[in-house]
C-alpha cells in the first residue's frame, strides 16, 4: 500500500466554516456590471537588463511603494532591498546577507513595520529584522514567540503592514515519532509579535516514510491574501471556489464575496510543469517521491486592495484569456463587494514569465523574467543552498491611463 501524507481536520477549520455559514455571501454573476476595459500603461523609467549596467538585480520576488512614492525591491538573492525614488533614482540599499546586527539569510520578503522601519522577513528561522530608514539596525522580532503552544520549527512566507494591522503567513513544524505535524497559517500580531489572531489554519501530518506528495494537500493560501488601506484582511482560502474572505484584524469575519467562475483545465504538458516545481521535494535522500497533480490551475493567484478599497484579483483565466497587448487581466470588485468591472493592463510583458506589481492606485512596477528567477530560487533553497540566478532582471516602472 502507498503510504501518502494525512490531511487533519482541525478545530479551527470547523470554526472558520461555521462563520463563513452565519456570514451572508455576495454571490456575483460571471459578468461584471460595466464590462471589461483595457487600461494603457505608459512606461516612467526602466532599470537592469542587459543594457543597463549600472544596476544590477539578484532575484525580485516583491515590489512595493510607500506614501511617499519611493519604490522598494525585495532582492531573495541578495538578502537586500534596494530603494529607489519616484522617479527611478536609487536612494540606498537595506540589509544585507548575514547573521548580525540588520542582516538575514534567505530573505522572504520585506515590509514597512508601523514604526515606518523596514521589516526584513526571513524564511527560516522565521524572524522579521528590522533596519531603520537610514541603515541603523533596529530590533528583531519573532512573530507567535509569546504563545508558549507554538512549539517546533517555524518559516515564515509572505507578510503585509498595512491600516495598522501586521499579518504573517507561515509554517510550525512539530515532529512525532513517526510522523510530522506542518501547521500552515495565516495571522495577525501586535508590533512586538505577539499573537492576535490566526485567520486560516491548515494542518498537515506528514508520514517520515511517505512516498507520494499531493498538491492538494501542499495548497495553502499563501499567495491569496493581502491587507487593505482599513487593516482587514482579504484571502481566498480555496484553491478552487471563487470565494474572498474579509477578517478584521481580530479574526472574525466581516463579509464574504465572489462570482461565478469556471476553474481552468490543465494540459498534460502543463501538469508536468507543475511536478517540475515540485523537484525540490526529492532532495535529501527523498528521490523515489511521486507527486499527484491537480487537474486545474487555481481559480485566484494574487489579490490586491487598492488605496480606494477596490479589490483586484488575478486570476487563472486573467494570464490565459488576454487581448493582444495586454499583460494580464484584473477582476475588479468595488469596497463592498460588486464585481463592476474587467481591467487588461496593456503592457509589454508576459504573464507567464514576467510580474506585475501594484505600487500605487494608478502604478504598477513590472519585473520582466520573474517567473524563471523565482524557480532558480526555490530549487537552490530546496538544495539548502544559496539561491542563484543568472538571468538579468529588468524593472519598468508604469502609469496607468484610460
Amino acid at each position: 500500500m502507498t503510504r501518502q501524507l494525512t490531511l487533519l481536520c482541525c478545530a479551527g477549520l470547523a470554526v472558520a466554516a461555521a462563520a463563513r455559514a452565519e456570514t451572508p455571501f455576495l454571490d456575483n454573476p460571471a459578468e461584471p456590471t460595466e464590462g471589461r476595459v483595457t487600461v494603457a500603461l505608459v512606461q516612467e523609467w526602466q532599470l537592469g537588463g542587459e543594457t543597463d549596467d549600472e544596476h544590477f538585480f539578484g532575484i525580485v520576488g516583491e515590489v512595493f511603494a510607500d506614501d511617499a512614492g519611493n519604490v522598494y525591491l525585495v532582492d531573495n538573492q541578495l538578502s537586500e532591498v534596494q530603494v529607489f525614488d519616484p522617479r527611478g533614482q536609487w536612494l540606498r540599499t537595506l540589509g544585507r546577507r548575514g547573521d548580525g546586527p540588520g542582516e538575514v539569510r534567505n530573505l522572504r520578503t520585506a515590509l514597512l513595520m508601523p514604526d515606518g522601519s523596514l521589516g526584513l522577513v526571513q524564511a527560516f528561522p522565521g524572524q522579521v529584522v528590522t533596519v531603520q530608514q537610514d541603515g541603523v539596525p533596529g530590533l528583531t522580532m519573532v512573530p507567535g514567540r509569546s504563545d508558549p503552544t507554538s512549539g517546533g520549527f517555524m518559516a515564515l512566507n509572505t507578510a503585509f503592514s498595512r491600516g495598522g494591522t501586521l499579518a504573517f503567513s507561515g509554517t510550525r513544524m512539530q515532529r512525532r515519532e513517526q510522523s510530522a505535524l506542518r501547521t500552515s497559517y495565516l495571522a495577525t500580531y501586535s508590533p512586538d509579535g505577539a499573537a492576535l489572531a490566526e485567520v486560516v489554519t491548515k494542518d498537515l501530518e506528514t508520514e517520515m516514510a511517505a512516498t507520494r506528495i499531493s498538491e492538494a494537500d501542499e495548497d495553502f493560501a499563501n499567495e491569496r491574501w493581502t491587507v487593505g488601506p482599513d487593516g482587514l484582511v482579504y484571502v481566498a482560502p480555496a484553491r478552487n471556489g471563487y470565494r474572498i474572505d474579509v477578517h478584521a484584524p481580530q479574526g472574525s469575519l466581516v463579509r464574504s464575496f465572489g462570482r461565478a467562475y469556471q476553474p481552468v483545465e490543465r494540459t498534460a504538458a502543463e501538469k508536468e510543469q507543475v511536478k517540475d516545481t515540485l523537484q525540490p521535494w526529492r532532495r535529501n535522500g527523498r528521490e523515489s517521491l511521486q507527486f499527484d497533480v491537480l487537474d486545474t490551475e487555481p481559480d485566484i493567484l494574487r489579490l490586491h486592495v487598492l488605496p480606494g478599497g477596490e479589490v483586484w484579483v488575478l486570476t487563472s483565466r486573467g494570464v490565459r484569456e488576454r487581448r493582444p497587448g495586454e499583460m494580464a487581466v484584473y477582476d475588479v470588485f468595488d469596497p463592498q463587494g460588486r464585481f463592476v468591472r474587467q481591467a487588461g493592463l496593456a503592457c509589454a510583458g508576459d504573464p507567464r514569465s514576467d510580474a506585475l506589481f501594484p505600487v500605487a492606485a494608478d502604478r504598477w512596477v513590472l519585473v520582466r523574467g520573474h517567473a524563471e528567477a523565482l524557480r532558480s530560487l526555490f530549487g537552490m533553497m530546496g538544495t539548502g543552498g544559496e539561491a542563484a540566478s543568472d538571468v538579468l532582471l529588468e524593472i519598468v516602472s508604469y502609469r496607468g491611463q484610460g
